[in-house]
């Protein structure tokens, strides 16, 4: 039971984008925010993971973008071992940003909120159990290996993809504003390939491959640097830095116990499809906010977050599931069928006009819509 009266506090274990997001937001609600973050800068290690987020969601997280947009995309080239799909829209639908700029910029605004953040600061799991006692609520927002949600023995998460990506000067780049994105089953183990424009000669190349799989992400990588189509767009390329990173693809069974939750990636809050959780990861995130005040204002349950995230993002984690599973099931031969069916009904211009990134929910309804009473 909350003492009435007394100051009010949140621990929050992880200064990433989500962490800091949710600091935001209890900051400007009054709430006493301290933010722990092991690395010396909230920018260290931003870049291993991709900067591809749509329009639409980085306008719903709320944090000014404008000084990280790196690139605007319209669309994407897919790719199965012969087919390929030309999904394009007028409209900008994504950013590639500076994922570095960006966090430093969702840290600016979270301090400006009051939240304070403490850099350079790692907790054992004993250390985190005492600040179960010491903080109102403790948030674990640290990523797919969390260590909030080992020492409070969350359930485990299971399922994940293996990333490496590098960024190359000098390469081939035939639109500077759709990415390419390669489904081979027999190479990226139930994901896919990427290449991803940053300007008129600067890509990045990655690939993810499932966590069974009994090949480093690093090994998997070369191999698809030398495909030949890869080979010449890269050409005389000048390598810039390499990332590997680890991904969650499912959601963790619990992610409330006692004054305890779990936000973001160490909640397993990703696209399944894609493994972005910048979107999902920070609307669970406002979320959480919204029940962390309502339980230490008004002592309403914090299981509350649980039921509410789960109301609003549970069937777009479920569909973007279905989606990875039809991909990362498929045949190079039966991908290739797939596409030419999409094509054969007209999915290439539907797509470019509906497709949505984020929210597969919307695609459906629009095609139900448009089945119904014709484009």
């Amino acid at each position: 039971m909350l003492m009435v009266g007394m100051p009010k506090s949140v621990c929050i274990i992880g200064a990433g984008t989500i962490g800091l997001v949710l600091a935001k937001a209890l900051a400007s609600s009054g709430i006493e925010t301290d933010i722990y973050e092991s690395k010396a800068k909230v920018s260290e290690g931003a870049k291993k993971a991709s900067g591809v987020i749509s329009k639409i969601g980085l306008d719903d997280i709320g944090v000014n973008y404008e000084g990280s947009i790196i690139n605007h995309l319209n669309g994407a080239f897919l790719h199965s071992s012969s087919e390929k799909l030309e999904i394009r829209s007028k409209d900008t639908k994504a950013y590639v940003i500076d994922r570095g700029r960006y966090v430093e910029e969702c840290a600016h605004e979270a301090k400006q909120a009051g939240a304070k953040i403490y850099l350079h600061t790692r907790f054992s799991q004993r250390d985190l159990v005492r600040l179960k006692d010491q903080y109102d609520v403790v948030v674990g927002a640290d990523g797919a290996v969390s260590t909030v949600a080992k020492a409070f023995s969350f359930p485990p998460l299971n399922s994940y993809v293996l990333t490496y990506k590098a960024e190359y000067m000098g390469a081939e780049v035939t639109d500077a504003h759709m990415v390419d994105l390669f489904f081979d089953s027999a190479l990226t183990r139930n994901f896919f390939a990427w290449t991803i424009p940053y300007s008129s000669d600067i890509i990045e190349l990655g690939l993810g491959i499932d966590s069974s799989y009994r090949r480093n992400s690093s090994s998997v990588f070369e191999e698809f640097k030398n495909k030949p189509p890869i080979l010449r767009k890269l050409g005389p390329a000048k390598l810039l830095s390499n990332h590997a990173s680890m991904i969650p693809l499912e959601v963790r069974g619990v992610t409330v116990k006692g004054n305890v939750l779990l936000v973001g990636d160490s909640a397993g809050q990703t696209k399944p499809t894609t493994g972005g959780g910048i979107v999902f990861g920070a609307g669970c995130a406002k979320i959480a906010a919204n029940s962390i005040t309502r339980y230490l204002e008004h002592n309403t349950p914090l299981q509350n977050y649980e039921r509410a995230w789960r109301k609003k993002y549970g069937l777009e984690i479920f569909l973007h599931g279905k989606i990875h599973k039809l991909y990362s099931s498929s045949s190079p031969a039966r991908m290739d069928t797939l596409f030419r069916v999409i094509k054969r009904l007209g999915g290439e211009k539907f797509l470019g006009r509906y497709g949505d990134m984020d929210r597969p929910s919307v695609m459906l309804k629009r095609l139900l819509f448009r089945g119904l009473i014709g484009d």
